[in-house]
């Protein structure tokens, strides 16, 4: 008789899996790390990793779809419960700069699958699905701020696209700087940049007009 398969607990084992790869990737590059590495994080058999997962490449793949949409999602929804644009901007922001240590982690594994996605249609597509849904988060922030007046008119799609390179540029220097206490400054950069961009120039009154001279002449 077949063995009943139980779906919850399938799931279960490979959100485990996707875990332990997870950390696995903070480890030592993607390119170094086996099978046998992750199914040892995860404290099963290599069997049980290749039941799940065939390849090295399609865990791999699996891990940064999970890792990506559930960033993807956390975001969109603090963005969607914030009770402003500016707010909504904020939580954005604060989505990604949840803390150093997690910043940190997130963006060395990002870097590694980056250079694959460059090369590797598959992870190349998984990375286009998530910027397209970042565009998508801060293009409906940016819409509803024009709307509201604390915006000003801007391109919608460049709006949306500046935003998540101010974001991941940010990010990035913040990787390499040694410094403990650069997050914050870097998360404040980060706001700030965006704000300066979308918020209404400011009208700056220029002196009165000079009275018309008089013909003081006799």
């Amino acid at each position: 008789m077949a063995r009943k398969v139980d779906p919850e607990q399938q799931a279960l084992r490979r959100e485990e899996l996707l875990k332990a790869t997870y950390q696995v990737l903070l480890s030592k590059p993607s390119k170094d790390i086996t099978l046998e590495d992750i199914a040892l994080r995860a404290g099963v058999s290599k069997g049980v990793t290749v039941y799940y997962f065939k390849t090295k490449e399609e865990i791999f793949r699996a891990c940064w779809t999970w890792v990506i949409s559930r960033i993807g999602s956390r975001m969109k929804a603090r963005a969607q419960a914030a009770p402003d644009p500016v707010q909504a901007l904020a939580a954005v922001v604060d989505t990604v700069f949840v803390g150093s240590t997690e910043l940190r982690d997130f963006y060395t594994i990002y870097v590694d699958f980056l250079s694959q996605g460059v090369r590797n249609p598959t992870f190349g597509q998984v990375n286009i699905e998530f910027y397209a849904l970042c565009r998508e988060v801060n293009q409906a922030i940016v819409t509803e701020g024009i709307r509201q007046g604390c915006f000003r008119e801007v391109d919608l799609a460049e709006a949306a696209a500046f935003g998540r390179a101010v974001i991941d540029g940010m990010c990035l220097q913040m990787l390499f700087d040694p410094n403990p206490a650069a997050f914050e400054t870097y998360r404040n950069h980060c706001l700030n940049a965006l704000l300066a961009y979308l918020r209404p120039t400011p009208q700056i009154e220029g002196p009165p007009a000079a009275s018309p001279r008089k013909d003081v002449t006799p």
